[in-house]
């Protein structure tokens, strides 16, 4: 993993892979401070055009 230290921010790239695409999430920040990570289910579902993860996500919360 790359991290770039950018404006004062740790910065990286994530990749995300769903069933046999790929979705790349550039100049992510790096939260040193925060106890869990977020990305928001529905843009990712969003991208993937799916509603398996949106239902999965609902029934998580």
């Amino acid at each position: 993993m790359k991290i770039d230290y950018l404006d004062g921010l740790l910065q990286t790239s994530v990749t995300l892979n769903y069933n046999g695409r790929a979705l790349t999430i550039d100049k992510l920040v790096i939260d040193t401070g925060a106890s869990h990570t977020l990305l928001s289910a529905d843009i990712v579902a969003q991208n993937f055009s799916c509603t398996q993860l949106l239902k999965e996500n609902s029934l998580a919360n």
